[in-house]
């Protein structure tokens, strides 16, 4: 498999994700400061427990981990890196790629952890099989890994908890409520040039993050700012027994000193299956526009609600 088939969208598409979750895991920091007023913190403790009622989380149901067999559609993968345009080679490809048993392994505090066993048959192994599968091996590792960094904080229970941190100010507005990191002002975060479509070069400083969320408490938006790259996620929500669940999300990467014209966009979707009782991704899509497509089917799962 040629380098380009893999390893250019790999590198692009785990750079975003990478940035994604790197600026998420800045967010699970809020800074210490004063507690809210008395009026601040009612107000704050009725809406998270608003909010913890109305999703699914890791709070309610226990879950802490949980293991399973991963199947990537190859043929998609390729068919996208190449944008449509096969090479003959590319079906022997895909069928080798296909017999690689790979098991994913995910804390929820810690990280994904990929297992990647290629078939023993495979022999001899040309120096370009090996390199293929390689190539291939830390690509399926580092998008699974960035994904369902940016999954856990949406099913965790960190949204109804950011309704009452102290580090975050909650603002009632016309349409909802506006979560806010209290050290960076409404006025420097670019949140509003995210909500159709990024425009201009917007100048961030510092860390911030923003959270909107409509009158129902579902969320809207969410934004984050750090160090002057930004990430601008629009979540979408499915019911489950426990509450709602994230299904899909859109989201902008706005790299510093990078032109919002170039921010580079992706859509994730996940479904969702029951393993003992716990709502765990059944299947995950991530599409990045013009660069690949990727789909990965999980079975065969156990879960852990142990830590």
């Amino acid at each position: 498999m040629d380098k380009v088939l893999l390893a250019h969208p790999a590198r692009m598409i785990a750079a975003v994700l990478l940035a994604l979750s790197s600026l998420l895991a800045h967010a699970q920091q809020a800074p210490a400061v004063a507690p809210p007023a008395n009026a601040s913190a009612s107000l704050n403790d009725a809406l998270m427990a608003r909010a913890t009622a109305l999703y699914d989380s890791a709070l309610k149901t226990g879950l802490r981990s949980f293991t399973c067999q991963v199947h990537p559609d190859w043929n998609r993968i390729i068919a996208s890196a190449r944008n449509n345009t096969p090479q003959d080679s590319d079906a022997a490809k895909a069928a080798l790629l296909a017999a690689v048993k790979i098991t994913l392994h995910t804390r929820l505090k810690g990280g994904s952890i990929v297992d990647w066993q290629p078939p023993d048959s495979v022999v001899p192994r040309t120096q370009e099989m090996v390199d293929m599968l390689d190539r291939a091996h830390r690509s399926i590792d580092s998008t699974l890994d960035g994904v369902l960094k940016l999954w856990t904080p949406l099913v965790d229970g960190s949204l109804a908890e950011s309704l009452g941190e102290d580090g975050m100010n909650v603002q009632q507005t016309a349409s909802g409520y506006l979560v806010r990191s209290k050290e960076n002002s409404a006025e420097k975060s670019p949140i509003g040039k995210f909500k159709d479509k990024p425009k201009g070069t917007a100048e961030p400083q510092g860390h911030s993050v923003m959270e909107d969320f409509d009158q129902k408490l579902l969320l809207v938006h969410y934004t984050l700012v750090d160090a002057g790259s930004t990430a601008s996620l629009t979540p979408e929500f499915e019911p489950s027994p426990q509450g709602l669940l994230v299904s899909s999300f859109d989201a902008f990467l706005q790299p510093a000193g990078v032109p919002a014209t170039d921010a580079r966009q992706m859509h994730i979707g996940f479904t969702y299956q029951t393993v003992s009782g716990l709502q765990i991704p059944g299947s995950i899509s991530v599409a990045l526009p013009g660069v690949v497509e990727m789909d990965f089917m999980l079975n065969g799962c156990t879960v852990n609600s142990q830590e």
